[in-house]
C-alpha cells in the first residue's frame, strides 16, 4: 500500500513539474512574440495551457501552474528592472495566483455547463467553450493589473489598456492552444491509412504557403494586402471537413502562428501606424477564424456522429424489422395452424351422428362426453371402458368427480366451469375402479350436444412417462455416484502406489538393521515397533489398493455358503454374547469366482460394521441365495448386468442410516465413528473387493430400522476347483550375477542396492532410464538380470527392457511398482507371464525373487506368486 501511494505522489511531483516547465516556456514565448519596444503580447500561450492541464489532469495540478507562472513573471520582471526585488516577487506571487485561479475558473465552468466530455466534437459545446474562455480570461488580467498598479509598476491612467490587452492576450491562448492539447490529448478513433497521411502532409504543406502568401506577402520582403488574409481560409476549412476537431485545432496554431510572426516583425495585412491598432486587428483575426473553423469542426464532427447513429439507427431498426415480420410470419403461420385445426374439428363435429360414434367408439385413447353443469358422463368409449375398468352403466351413472381423488375435485370443478374451444388442460390424476391412482394429459373441446352444453374430453396415459422420467433421474444419481466412487478409487490407487516406495525404505531398512543387532540388544525392541507400524502401514496400503480395485486377486470357484461356513465360529467369538447370529443358506446355491480369502474379509468387515451399529446387542442374519436379476432390476442400476447371481445378505436390527450417510457410505475414511475408533475404510474395502470380482453391492437401511448389505456375484456354472498344490521349496537366494537396478527413487534405490549386494550379486545401478542405457553400453561383462521400476517419468521400465534386449537377448527381466499385478497388467499391457515384484517389499523376499527369475530357464514364463 505504502510503494503505491508513493508512486502515486511520485506521478503527480513529476505532473507538477511538467505543467510548470511547459507554462514557463508558453510565457517565454508570448514574451517572444510581444511587440517591439512594449510588452504587448498577441497571444498568451500559457493561458490555454493551464487550462488544458486542469482539464486533463484536475484540479490537483494547480501548483505546477501557480509555480510557472511565478517563475515567468519573475524573470521577466527582473529582466526588465522594473522595480526592487520583494516588489517583484510580492507582485510575481499575486499574478501567479491569478492565472492559477482563471485556468481553475475556466475548467470548473466547462465542466458544468459542458461535463467530462470534449468541448470541440458538438457545435453547442464549441460556443460553450468560447464563452467561458471569454468569462474565464477577466480572472488574471483582472487580479494581475491591478496588482502591477498598486505596486506602482503601470499608471493608473493606462489600467484599462493594460487589462485589455492582458486579456486579449489570454483569452487568444486559450482560443488556440487548449483546443489543440485536448484534442490531442485523447485516443485516436481510428489509424489512419497511407492515404490519409498522404492527404494530411498536402494539406500542411500547402497551408504553409497559403499562409505565408497571406500573411508574409506574395513575395518575401514584401506586405500582403488584406484581401490576401483570406488566402489560407479554405485550407482551413479543408483541415475542419476531412481531419475533424484535431485537424482544425492544429492548422488554425499553424496559420496563426505565422500571422502572428508576420505582424511582430512588421509585414502582413494587420500591421497598421500604432501598435495598438496592429494588436487589436491581429487578435481580432485570430479569434474570429479560431472560434469559426472549430465550430465548423465541431459542426461536422457532430454531423458524422449523427450520421453513424442514424446508420446504426437504421441497421438496427432493419434488423428489428426483419426480426419482427419474421416473428408476425411465425405467429401467422401458427395461427393458420391453429385455426385450421379448429375448423377440422368443426367440420368433424358437424358429421353426421353415425360417423361421430365411429370415431369416438374407435379411437385408441379414452374419451368421454360430460354435462359442463352437472359433470355427468354422457357418453364414454370402449377405451375407457377398458382402461378404467368401470362399465358403460356405471360411467353414465358417475360424474367426473368420481374419477377424481378427492383433493383434485375443488380444481376439476374449476376447470369445468371454463367455457373455452380445444385446449390442453395439463396434467391431472384418475382413479381407476380398482383404485389404482394414474396420471393423465386430457385435451378438451367445447361442444352443444343436443342443445345441451358439453364437454369432448380425450385422456391420454402418461403414467409410464412419468415413471420412466423418475427412473432416469435415479440412473443419473447412480451414474454420478458411481463416477465419484470410480475417482476416490484412483486417488487411493495413487496414493497407495507412492506409499509402497516409502514403506519399502522402512520396512526393509529395519529388517536389515534386525540382521545387525543382537537378540538382547535395547534398541532391538525399537526397531521391531518401527516394522511393526511398517506392516500395519502396508495393510492400510492393501486396503486401499482394495477399494481402488487394485490389489492381487487369486479367484477360484467357491460356495459361498462354504465360505460362511468356515468363518462362521470365527464371528460368534467377534460379535460376542449380547448379539444372536442366524445363518441361512438356500440349498443348490450356485458357485461363484472370487478369491474365498477376499470374501472372508467382505464377511467379517460387514459383521464388525453391523455389531458396532448394534452397542445394546441385537441379531446378526447372514443368508446366501440364489437370485435372478432381470432388465428392470439393471435398468435402475448402471453397473448392474442382468443374469443369474448369487446373494450374500448380512442383515442387523441396529441404528440404521440416513440417506446422507448412505450417499457417502463407501468412500474411503468417512465413517461415523468416534475419532480413533475406525479407519473408515470397512466398508470401502468391501466394496473394492466386489467390484472387483464383478459384482456390486446394494444397500437398504433406514435410520432406527438396521440395515441390509447384499453382495450379488454373477453365478458361474463350473465344479469347484481342487485345493492349491503344496508349493515348492525355495530356491537359495545367494548369487555371483550382475543385476542392473534402475529405479528413480533414491531411498529405494539405494535399498535395493544394499540388499544385492549383501547377498553377493554385482549391482549396477541408475536412477533413470537414460542413465540405464548409458550404464549397460559401458559395461563389458554380462548383466544376468534387468531389475526396473516400471512406472518412470521419460520411459518405462517395459520400453527400457524391450531396448537392452536388442543387445543383450540373454538378460531376465524382473518389473518392479508400487502397483499390483493384475493392475500393471490392466493398466500398462505388461504380458501375464513377466515377472513383477510388488512395492512394498522386504530384502528377504527381494533377494529370493531376484534368485527365482535368475533360476527360471530361458523362455519359461513366470508363474511365482508376487
Amino acid at each position: 500500500m505504502r510503494s503505491h501511494l508513493q508512486a502515486v505522489r511520485s506521478r503527480w511531483v513529476i505532473g507538477i513539474l511538467i505543467v510548470a516547465l511547459l507554462y514557463y516556456f508558453g510565457a517565454t514565448l508570448g514574451l517572444r512574440l510581444a511587440f517591439e519596444k512594449t510588452n504587448a503580447s498577441p497571444v498568451w500561450p500559457s493561458s490555454g495551457i493551464a487550462l488544458a492541464a486542469v482539464l486533463l489532469l484536475g484540479y490537483r495540478i494547480w501548483p505546477g501552474i501557480a509555480l510557472g507562472a511565478f517563475l515567468a513573471n519573475v524573470v521577466g520582471f527582473l529582466a526588465n528592472q522594473a522595480a526592487s526585488a520583494s516588489t517583484v516577487l510580492v507582485v510575481s506571487a499575486v499574478i501567479s495566483i491569478g492565472n492559477t485561479l482563471e485556468a481553475m475558473a475556466g475548467a470548473f465552468l466547462l465542466q458544468r455547463l459542458v461535463g467530462a466530455r470534449n468541448p470541440f466534437y458538438r457545435t453547442q459545446d464549441g460556443f460553450t467553450f468560447t464563452v467561458v474562455a471569454f468569462l474565464a480570461c477577466c480572472v488574471s488580467p483582472s487580479v494581475g493589473t491591478t496588482s502591477v498598479s498598486l505596486a506602482g509598476l503601470a499608471p493608473p491612467a493606462a489600467y484599462g489598456t493594460v487589462w485589455f490587452t492582458w486579456w486579449l492576450g489570454d483569452t487568444i491562448g486559450a482560443l488556440l492552444v487548449t483546443p489543440l492539447l485536448l484534442t490531442w490529448g485523447e485516443e485516436p478513433q481510428a489509424r489512419w491509412s497511407v492515404e490519409r497521411h498522404v492527404e494530411a502532409g498536402l494539406l500542411l504543406v500547402s497551408l504553409l504557403v497559403a499562409s505565408w502568401v497571406g500573411f508574409g506577402g506574395r513575395i518575401p520582403g514584401t506586405e500582403a494586402q488584406y484581401p490576401l488574409a483570406f488566402v489560407p481560409i479554405p485550407w482551413l476549412v479543408w483541415a475542419a471537413f476531412r481531419f475533424g476537431p484535431r485537424g482544425a485545432a492544429s492548422a488554425v496554431i499553424v496559420t496563426s502562428a505565422i500571422a502572428i510572426w508576420g505582424t511582430v516583425h512588421g509585414v502582413g495585412p494587420f500591421v497598421q501606424s500604432s501598435v495598438n491598432e496592429s494588436l487589436l486587428l491581429l487578435q481580432a483575426f485570430v479569434g474570429i477564424v479560431t472560434v469559426t473553423i472549430l465550430t465548423m469542426a465541431a459542426a461536422v464532427a457532430e454531423r458524422r456522429d449523427v450520421e453513424a447513429r442514424l446508420r446504426t439507427a437504421h441497421d438496427g431498426l432493419e434488423a428489428r424489422v426483419e426480426e419482427r415480420t419474421r416473428e408476425l410470419v411465425q405467429v401467422n403461420e401458427r395461427l393458420q395452424e391453429e385455426i385450421t385445426e379448429r375448423r377440422r374439428a368443426e367440420a368433424a363435429l358437424r358429421r353426421s351422428e353415425e360417423q361421430y360414434r365411429l370415431l369416438f367408439e374407435a379411437n385408441p385413447y379414452p374419451m368421454w362426453v360430460f354435462d359442463s353443469e352437472t359433470f355427468r358422463f354422457l357418453a364414454v368409449n370402449d377405451a375407457a371402458i377398458e382402461h378404467y375398468g368401470y362399465s358403460r352403466d356405471e360411467f353414465l351413472a358417475m360424474t367426473i368427480l368420481d374419477i377424481r381423488p378427492p383433493e383434485d375435485v375443488p380444481a376439476a370443478r374449476a376447470l369445468a366451469a371454463v367455457d373455452t374451444g380445444l385446449a390442453r388442460r395439463g396434467e391431472w390424476q384418475h382413479r381407476k375402479k380398482d383404485g389404482t391412482i394414474i396420471h393423465v394429459e386430457i385435451t378438451r373441446e367445447v361442444l352443444d350436444l343436443a342443445g345441451r352444453s358439453a364437454r369432448l374430453v380425450l385422456v391420454r396415459d402418461i403414467t409410464d412417462l412419468k415413471r420412466a422420467a423418475r427412473e432416469k433421474e435415479a440412473l443419473e444419481e447412480q451414474l454420478g455416484q458411481a463416477q465419484k466412487m470410480e475417482a476416490i478409487g484412483r486417488l487411493a490407487g495413487g496414493v497407495a502406489h507412492d506409499f509402497n516406495n516409502l514403506l519399502s525404505v522402512v520396512a526393509g531398512r529395519s529388517q536389515l538393521l534386525l540382521l545387525h543387532l543382537a537378540p538382547h540388544d535395547p534398541n532391538r525392541r525399537d526397531v521391531e515397533l518401527i516394522q511393526k507400524s511398517a506392516e500395519r502401514a502396508a495393510k492400510l496400503t492393501r486396503q486401499l489398493l482394495a477399494f481402488s480395485r487394485k490389489q492381487v486377486l487369486e479367484p477360484k470357484i467357491v460356495d459361498l455358503s462354504a465360505v460362511v461356513s468356515t468363518v462362521e465360529p470365527f464371528l460368534r467369538r467377534l460379535l460376542g454374547e449380547d448379539i444372536e447370529l442366524a445363518v441361512s443358506s438356500h440349498e443348490g446355491l450356485g458357485r461363484v469366482r472370487a478369491d474365498p480369502g477376499q470374501i472372508e474379509q467382505v464377511i467379517l468387515n460387514l459383521a464388525i460394521n453391523a455389531r458396532d451399529a448394534m452397542p445394546r446387542g441385537g441379531r446378526l442374519t447372514i443368508e446366501t441365495a440364489n437370485v435372478e436379476l432381470d432388465e428392470t432390476y439393471a435398468r435402475h442400476r448402471a453397473e448392474v448386468r442382468p443374469g443369474p447371481h448369487v446373494m450374500l445378505a448380512v442383515t442387523d436390527t441396529g441404528v440404521g442410516m440416513d440417506a446422507t450417510t448412505l450417499a457417502r457410505l463407501f468412500e474411503p475414511f468417512f465413517t461415523t465413528k468416534e475419532p480413533g475408533t475406525g479407519t473408515g475404510l470397512g466398508l470401502a474395502t468391501v466394496y473394492g473387493i466386489v467390484k472387483q470380482s464383478g459384482g456390486h453391492v446394494a444397500v437398504y437401511s433406514e435410520a432406527g430400522h438396521g440395515a441390509t448389505f447384499k453382495v450379488y456375484l454373477p453365478r458361474v456354472e463350473t465344479a469347484l476347483e481342487a485345493g492349491a498344490s503344496v508349493p515348492a521349496a525355495m530356491p537359495a537366494a545367494r548369487g555371483p550375477e550382475t543385476v542392473l537396478l534402475v529405479e528413480d527413487e533414491p531411498d529405494v534405490q539405494e535399498l535395493a542396492e544394499d540388499v544385492l549386494k549383501t547377498w553377493g550379486y554385482t549391482v549396477l545401478k541408475a536412477g533413470d532410464p537414460a542413465e540405464a542405457l548409458g550404464l549397460a553400453g559401458r559395461h563389458d561383462g554380462p548383466i544376468h538380470l534387468l531389475m526396473t521400476d516400471l512406472i518412470m517419468p521419460g520411459m518405462d521400465g517395459r520400453e527400457l527392457a524391450d531396448r537392452l534386449l536388442v543387445d543383450r537377448p540373454a538378460m531376465k527381466l524382473l518389473f518392479m511398482s508400487g502397483y499390483t499385478n493384475a493392475a500393471i497388467i490392466h493398466h500398462e499391457g505388461l504380458d501375464a507371464g513377466a515377472s513383477f515384484l510388488q512395492k512394498p517389499f522386504t530384502p528377504d523376499a527381494l533377494v529370493r525373487r531376484v534368485r527365482e527369475v535368475l533360476n527360471q530357464p530361458p523362455g519359461s514364463p513366470d508363474t511365482s506368486p508376487d
